[in-house]
């Protein structure tokens, strides 16, 4: 996915798996809830996947999370969420563009 920025591919698979560890719940668990395979889940807390808007969306409902939260750095000397917050918005008009193709 060559429209994402730099490190977010990372900042979101470390968040996915701290939060979903955090909140308690399997990988086995969070993908019968997403109707996936437990693979993808792992794929993507890896890093080596990437989810789609649908995917991203719904992943913030079960952790009880906005979509900004799934990206933003948790680290207060970097975190930059409002820069984050516009470049998701940027991210999901693209792929909805790609999707109505």
């Amino acid at each position: 996915m060559g429209y994402l920025v730099p490190g977010t591919r990372k900042i979101f698979s470390e968040n996915l798996r701290k939060m979903r560890q955090g909140k308690g719940i399997t990988i086995e668990q969070m993908a019968e809830k997403l109707g996936i395979a437990w693979g993808t889940v792992q794929r993507w807390e890896k890093g080596t996947n990437f989810p789609g808007p649908e995917e991203i969306d719904r992943l913030a409902e079960i952790l009880g999370l906005t979509v900004p939260q799934l990206f933003a750095r948790a680290d207060p000397e970097t975190d930059d969420t409002l820069e984050l917050v516009n470049l998701m918005k940027n991210l999901v008009r693209k792929m909805a563009s790609r999707s109505n193709l």
